[in-house]
């Protein structure tokens, strides 16, 4: 699932945003400004301690 080292907390986060991104891609009312371009749908994880932003690959 995750990283080594990753606690519960961690795994599911990055399951929660493993999951939300592509719901919110599917979206009905996302749908316009993504087909357009205006918008872009990428999934994150923040470290509030470090600052770190990784990006998720899905």
């Amino acid at each position: 699932m995750g990283a080594a080292g990753d606690t519960i907390l961690d795994q599911s986060i990055r399951e929660s945003v493993d999951r939300s991104t592509p719901a919110l891609r599917e979206s009905l009312v996302l749908s316009g400004p993504i087909a357009d371009g205006s918008l872009m749908v990428v999934g994150a994880h923040y470290e509030l301690e470090t600052g770190v932003v990784t990006f998720a690959t899905a």
